[in-house]
C-alpha cells in the first residue's frame, strides 16, 4: 500500500514536471523575438485577385485591390535607412494599357512604390520631397504573368548587372527586376528613405500599405509633388472645391489616381526588409514561401509582408510573414469587395 501511495505521489510529481515544462517551454517560444502569427493561415487552394472584377463608375475610375492599416507598420515594417525588396506577380487582362498600383509603402517623408504605367513595371522611392523613379527597359504583354521586383540595394553592383550611368555603383541604388531577369537601375543619390515618427497622439496616417491601390499621397500648393513639371495646384487627382484654400491635394503617383483600378490581376505579393540578390529572386519567385523550406523560408527577420492570396472567398488577405499585417479588398474603396477571386494563379 505504502509502495502504491509512493508510486502515486511519483506520477503526480512528474506529471506537474511534465506540465511545468510545457508551459515554460510554450513561454519561451511566445515570448521570443521574432513576432508570433497573428492570423489564421487560410490556404484554399491557388488563387489570385483579379480586380478587373470590379465594376467601374460613370468615370471609368474604382479602386480595386488589399488595404493594409496597422500602427505597427512603422516598427515592424521599417524601411527608413535600410535595404528593402518589393516582389508580385501580375497579369494584364486589359486589351489597352495596363496602369495601376502594384505595392505601396509611405510615410511622411519618405517612401516606395512598385507600379505599372502604360503598360511598363516602374519603381519609385521618396526621400523628402524628392522621388526617385526607375522605369523597367521591358513592356509587360497582356494576358501574361509576369514576376515583378524592385530592390533598393547598399552594395556595389559593378559586376553584378549590366552599368546604369554609374548608378550601379552608389549606395543605395534601386534595381527593377521582370521575370526574374535584371531590367534596369537608377540613382536615388545615394541617400535611404528617412526616419518617419509617428505622432504623439491619434492615429497615424502613414502605417499604410496599398496593393492593387494607388497610394493616398498629399501634396502641398504650388509644389510639384508628382514631379511632373506642373505644380499640384493646377494639377491633381482630388481638391475640396468648397475650400479653395486648402493646402492639402493629391498628387496622384506618376500622373495615376487614387481611383485607378489595377487592370489586372495580383498575386504572391512579398516585402523584405533587405535587398533580395538577384539569385534569390529567381531561386523563390516560382515557389510559395514556407517555414520548412531551407531556401525559399519565411524568414521573419527579412520577410516583413507577405500576402499569397490563397483564401479564395470573402474580403480579407491575410500576411502569413508573422507579422500579422492582414489586408481588408476593398472595391470601392470604402466597401468590402468579396468577388476579387480568380483560380488563374501563376502559382
Amino acid at each position: 500500500m505504502r509502495v502504491m501511495k509512493q508510486m502515486k505521489n511519483k506520477s503526480v510529481f512528474f506529471l506537474t514536471g511534465a506540465i511545468l515544462i510545457l508551459c515554460a517551454s510554450f513561454a519561451i517560444m511566445s515570448c521570443g523575438n521574432d513576432p508570433q502569427q497573428k492570423v489564421q493561415e487560410i490556404n484554399a487552394g491557388a488563387f489570385a485577385i483579379d480586380c478587373t472584377r470590379a465594376p467601374l463608375n460613370s468615370a471609368n475610375k474604382n479602386q480595386c485591390g488589399a488595404f493594409v492599416f496597422d500602427p505597427n507598420l512603422l516598427t515592424r515594417a521599417d524601411i527608413a535607412g535600410k535595404e528593402f525588396t518589393v516582389e508580385a506577380w501580375i497579369k494584364n487582362k486589359a486589351s489597352g494599357k495596363l496602369n495601376g498600383g502594384i505595392f505601396s509603402r509611405y510615410g511622411g517623408v519618405g517612401g516606395m512604390a512598385l507600379y505599372v504605367k502604360d503598360d511598363v513595371l516602374k519603381f519609385r522611392v521618396k526621400v523628402g520631397s524628392n522621388y526617385f523613379t526607375l522605369a523597367a527597359n521591358v513592356s509587360l504583354p497582356a494576358n501574361e504573368w509576369r514576376h515583378v521586383a524592385g530592390v533598393l540595394a547598399n552594395a556595389n553592383h559593378t559586376g553584378v548587372h549590366s552599368a546604369c550611368a554609374g548608378a550601379e555603383s552608389q549606395t543605395p541604388h534601386m534595381d527593377i527586376y521582370v521575370n526574374g531577369i535584371f531590367s534596369g537601375c537608377a540613382s536615388t543619390d545615394s541617400k535611404f528613405v528617412p526616419t518617419d515618427e509617428p505622432p504623439a497622439t491619434g492615429e497615424n496616417p502613414y502605417s499604410k500599405i496599398f496593393m492593387g491601390i494607388v497610394p493616398d499621397l498629399v501634396g502641398t500648393k504650388n509644389v510639384d509633388e508628382n514631379t511632373d513639371g506642373v505644380a499640384d495646384e493646377t494639377n491633381h487627382c482630388t481638391v475640396n472645391p468648397s475650400d479653395p484654400v486648402d493646402p492639402k491635394y493629391n498628387p496622384g503617383l506618376d500622373g495615376l489616381c487614387h481611383d485607378q483600378r489595377f487592370e489586372g490581376m495580383i498575386d504572391e505579393v512579398r516585402f523584405w526588409a533587405v535587398a533580395r540578390t538577384p539569385e534569390a529572386i529567381v531561386n523563390c519567385m516560382g515557389n510559395e514561401l514556407d517555414h520548412a523550406s531551407a531556401l525559399c523560408r519565411i524568414d521573419t527577420t527579412t520577410l516583413k509582408g507577405y500576402w499569397r492570396f490563397n483564401e479564395g472567398e470573402g474580403a480579407s488577405a491575410n500576411d502569413i510573414s508573422g507579422y500579422g499585417f492582414a489586408g481588408a479588398i476593398f472595391s470601392p474603396f470604402s466597401f468590402d469587395f468579396k468577388d476579387a477571386w480568380t483560380t488563374d494563379s501563376p502559382l
